[in-house]
């Protein structure tokens, strides 16, 4: 028959100590302390980015309403000069630029121009009249060098007649506007709307840079109301912001204006300092930035601050509690020396006491037997004998239950699974305790049923004989045995009409070297009896439990039910930690 042969090991003290319960209350404070402290951290930083945000689109919206201001400001004076200009089909030089001259300028404005509309027809008579004013007077083109060239033949021309201020251009006058796309442009746009049309962004006549722009008002006539012309303004872009905006502005925040008319629509996300215009046909987009150390800025010292202190806070709690932790670790691990130190001297104490009773009758009658001159009768004889195999056999079952704790602890414990009867198991045990012990006990269960089960026949017999002891010195007057089965388990139950152990101790029973009873007409017992009865039932699949069930006291093993002397062939290391309750 094969054997299947399981061990014992150790319960797992690294898994206690991680699932120690002030290790996970210090764990849980820690993480609590990290959580509040990053949550207070970013609730700081919230509303200081909350604060800086509305102060960055307070002052953007500034900006915005300044620059339109000024816009509407540059267009109320073209709207004047064609106010001029309706009112007077012949309006001269000096009329002109006297007017503008009382109009004022508005932010940015380089100057205030008129431009006629002349037909290509009429080009030669226009220039004609005007070199009557001024001999040198030209339409002309510049290309994108700077370069002037003479305007070549259009259908329609709109030449700069006049600006002022005079100085503001380099004799600019007879540039025709239709000679650049951009301004053509925005001139038709002023056209079909009838209103103010601005053009893209661009260099102003004889100007390097390209942050200028044209401001187009069309001039019609009063009765006819066709358009005759139109009233232009020059603006610079850098100028109308720093004159529009206010003057602690400029040491606060920087600004980018983007011409965005001719972009494809997409998803609007306008930021704290993002807006948009629309204004003279076009759409500009103004883009603040918020200068370092303004309340523009969020300043994480607070947030930073809170985070530090909450952390720095929290690790000295822990520190605290950990400290604690340990100073109490250690007073318990103290105590529990000193108990085991106690337990030590008890349990040596003990197994002095149950190995000297049974010695002594061991040594007193071997050396009676020894030292017998025939003076002893053959009945005398054979009782010590007797005496001495039954205390020998004590002794042999004390040694049995030493090893299995001493093995237990070191890992080394064994058992065999193999097809054992039950009942044979428990015949065997009452015949080595005696005939007094087989006489007294009364075994039950249905006759001719063997009680198969799989386990360790000796281990079976030390479980049994640990069980009856432990019934015999603190149960009841009468003890019983009661065989039973079911589908999957064999049971093997030793009752007694005894007090039992109260509630409170029912599970430390199985604890190695406790001792519930203390009965003075007893020896002191070992008390590892029951906790390697136990061990050795769970080491075979079994269970070894106490119960009180109608005045009895009840200890129950259980072993796996099997209907076959045959075992299936193989083996494995089991873990007591494993199969613990």
């Amino acid at each position: 028959m094969v054997e299947k042969i399981r061990y014992s090991r150790g319960p797992d003290s690294l898994g206690r100590l991680l699932a120690s319960p002030g290790r996970r209350l210090i764990s849980l404070v820690a993480l609590v302390g990290v959580v509040l402290s990053l949550a207070g951290s970013i609730w700081l930083w919230t509303l200081a980015s909350s604060d800086a945000d509305a102060a960055l689109a307070a002052r953007t919206q500034v900006v915005v309403d300044s620059t339109t201001s000024a816009l509407s400001d540059a267009n109320l004076r073209l709207i004047s000069v064609a106010g001029l200009y309706q009112a007077s089909t012949e309006v001269r030089e000096v009329e002109f630029r006297r007017f503008v001259r009382k109009l004022g300028q508005s932010p940015g404005m380089e100057a205030i121009g008129v431009m006629p509309l002349v037909m290509g027809r009429n080009r030669d008579e226009y220039e004609s009249a005007m070199r009557q004013l001024e001999p040198d007077f030209a339409m002309f083109d510049v290309d994108g060098s700077g370069e002037r060239h003479a305007s070549p033949e259009r259908r329609v021309h709109i030449p700069l007649q006049w600006y002022e201020p005079i100085e503001s251009f380099d004799h600019i006058e007879g540039f025709d506007s239709m000679s650049d796309p951009t301004r053509a442009e925005a001139l038709e746009s002023a056209r079909v709307s009838r209103g103010a049309a601005i053009s893209p962004f661009l260099n102003l006549v004889s100007q390097s840079e390209s942050d200028g722009f044209v401001i187009y008002w069309p001039i019609t006539d009063a009765e006819t109301e066709a358009l005759t012309g139109y009233a232009t303004a020059a603006m610079d872009l850098s100028l109308l912001m720093d004159g529009a905006m206010p003057t602690s502005y400029g040491s606060l925040l920087d600004w980018e204006v983007i011409d965005i008319t001719n972009q494809s629509p997409g998803m609007v996300l306008l930021g704290p300092g993002v807006e948009r215009i629309a204004i003279g046909g076009r759409t500009w987009e103004f883009v603040i930035s918020p200068l370092p150390g303004t309340d523009m800025t969020a300043n994480p010292r607070s947030s930073l601050l809170l985070l530090i202190t909450g952390l720095a806070g929290t690790a000295l709690v822990v520190v605290v509690l950990e400290s604690r932790r340990r100073h109490r670790v250690a007073r318990e691990q103290f105590e529990k020396l000193r108990e085991l130190t106690t337990a030590k001297d008890q349990f040596l104490a003990s197994v002095g006491h149950e190995l000297r009773t049974p010695l002594t009758s061991v040594l007193g009658f071997a050396e009676i037997l020894r030292n017998d001159d025939g003076e002893l009768s053959n009945e005398d004889r054979i009782g010590m004998v007797a005496t001495v195999a039954a205390e020998a056999s004590d002794l042999a079952a004390i040694v049995d239950d030493l090893l299995v704790a001493a093995r237990s602890e070191l890992d080394l414990l064994v058992v065999t699974e193999v097809s054992v009867s039950a009942r044979a198991q428990v015949a065997q045990v009452l015949e080595m305790k005696g005939k007094d012990a087989c006489d007294r006990i009364d075994v039950s269960g249905e006759a001719g049923n063997p009680y198969r089960a799989l386990g360790d026949p000796a281990r079976v017999r030390q479980i049994l004989r640990n069980m009856i002891t432990n019934a015999d010195r603190y149960g009841g007057e009468e003890v019983q045995i009661r065989l039973g089965s079911n589908d999957s388990w064999v049971t093997v139950q030793v009752v007694d009409n005894g007090e039992g152990v109260p509630q409170t101790e029912r599970e430390q029973i199985f604890s190695p070297y406790y001792r519930a009873h203390s009965n003075s007409s007893q020896p002191a017992a070992l008390g590892i009896g029951l906790s390697v009865a136990r061990q050795l039932a769970r080491l075979m699949n079994g269970d070894l439990v106490y119960r009180r069930v109608d005045d009895w006291t009840v200890f129950e093993l259980s072993l796996p039910r099997i209907d076959t002397d045959e075992v299936p062939v193989h083996a494995s290391a089991v873990s007591l930690a494993s199969i613990s309750t």
